[in-house]
């Protein structure tokens, strides 16, 4: 499993994105009153590496995920 925590919706508090090597992943969205609201994001394959950047450069935090037997995916933060 890995782990890596950015604030993806940009409201001034930490996120977490997670995902298992069964390729399940999730974003637990901070509140910001002590509580987590999650969310699945879908695809497939065994990938279990996650990094958080802005790949393009529209001010918002992308997700990238993968290992070193499959190809990375992008998912683009449209969310906000």
């Amino acid at each position: 499993m890995s782990s890596f925590v950015a604030d993806l919706d940009q409201d001034g508090d930490l996120d977490l994105v997670e995902g298992t090597v069964f390729g399940t992943k999730y974003w637990y969205e901070n509140d910001g009153s002590e509580s987590f609201t999650a969310h699945s994001i879908s695809a497939g394959g065994n990938l279990k590496y996650i990094r958080v950047a802005d790949l393009d450069q529209d001010g918002d935090l992308d997700i990238i995920q993968g290992n070193s037997n499959q190809p990375n995916y992008w998912y683009e933060n449209g969310c906000y």
